[in-house]
């Protein structure tokens, strides 16, 4: 979770109690999202619902450039995946998908 965008991905580099270090990839809004370059790495405490690093949700790695067309096709389908989904389908000109 990210106080400024909702969501943003990260890799957890280590973990202690409710706080986590870790390299957040923050999108420039007017740009295609990069996956390969970390943008921080910063501290981060968890709070509900999201209190440990075991309730954070996953990321999906091996989406296509152009996003999934089925959401059903996502290995971890929550919030956070359907938006990361859909930004990644929309920079490929490629906004409308379905799930089924």
């Amino acid at each position: 979770p990210d106080a400024k965008l909702v969501w943003v991905p990260a890799d957890v580099l280590s973990s202690n109690d409710n706080t986590v270090r870790v390299a957040k990839y923050v999108p420039d809004p007017t740009t295609k999202l990069d996956d390969e370059t970390p943008s921080s790495t910063e501290e981060v405490v968890l709070k509900e619902p999201f209190a440990s690093v075991e309730s954070l949700p996953l990321r999906n790695l091996d989406l296509p450039d152009a996003g999934a067309d089925d959401m059903v096709s996502l290995d971890y389908l929550h919030e956070a995946s359907v938006l990361y989904n859909l930004r990644r389908r929309y920079f490929a000109a490629l906004p409308y998908t379905y799930t089924g």
